[in-house]
């Protein structure tokens, strides 16, 4: 039957007070639309109604576990599952990956001197910072404490270096109200030089304790695999 529709019943979709939509039923019959069917439909967009408060709530717990509470930023769960993402594209495309590995310098004195409260503003600050400048595709994430990781796709050591240098100044270059300039320090690998996921995060993490050692607030790429242990 292509006719007209002559008939309809509707009921709206509320969410948390707000209109999300509507149910709607209609008819090109009259005399099928009874005067139990608003009742119906009304029940029937409740329920809607439930289900997706409901999925959304499950995707916000889901969301929950995968981010730090603090600042926002993904967790150590969410970087390994980016980074195997990430490893797996680079092996498909043959793309260049580099990792950097980030730590706020002398944290410690912050939280000492100033309290935990501070160095928690501190910790959320850095990280909207660094966060600032990677593009959507380079997720930061927070691995503990006042360390970071950035994923940088089909970037080699080079481009990652410029790329640091400019979250490197990000942080250092405006000061925070309380405890004034905070650095962090920096370090690079790319799998070309690591040949491994596992290489690649244990040369980033060795550059970075040389970029602490050579005196901090400065990138320092890796340039060749750093033997196990």
């Amino acid at each position: 039957d292509t006719g007209p529709w002559v008939a309809a019943v509707g009921a709206p979709i509320w969410l948390a007070g707000d209109l999300w939509g509507c149910v709607a039923a209609l008819t090109r019959d009259a005399d099928s639309l009874t005067h139990a069917a608003e009742a119906r439909v009304g029940r029937f967009a409740e329920l809607v109604s439930l289900a997706i408060a409901n999925a959304q709530n499950r995707q916000k717990i889901a969301d929950l576990a995968m981010h730090d509470a603090l600042t926002g930023l993904p967790n150590r769960r969410a970087f390994e599952d980016a980074m195997e993402r990430a490893l797996a594209l680079a092996a498909r495309t043959g793309n260049p990956l580099s990792l950097a590995i980030m730590d706020i310098d002398h944290f410690k004195r912050v939280n000492d001197d100033h309290g935990h409260d501070v160095g928690d503003q501190v910790l959320s600050g850095v990280s909207q910072r660094l966060a600032s400048v990677a593009r959507t595709e380079e997720p930061v994430a927070r691995l503990g404490g006042e360390e970071f990781a950035w994923i940088l796709p089909n970037t080699t050591a080079l481009q990652a270096l410029v790329a640091a240098e400019r979250a490197r100044a990000a942080v250092a270059t405006t000061p925070f109200t309380t405890v004034g300039h905070v650095t962090v320090s920096i370090g690079i690998a790319d799998l070309d030089a690591a040949g491994s996921g596992d290489a690649l995060f244990r040369m980033a993490d060795q550059a970075l304790y040389a970029a602490k050692a050579e005196g901090r607030n400065r990138c320092h790429v890796a340039r060749t695999p750093s033997p196990v242990g």
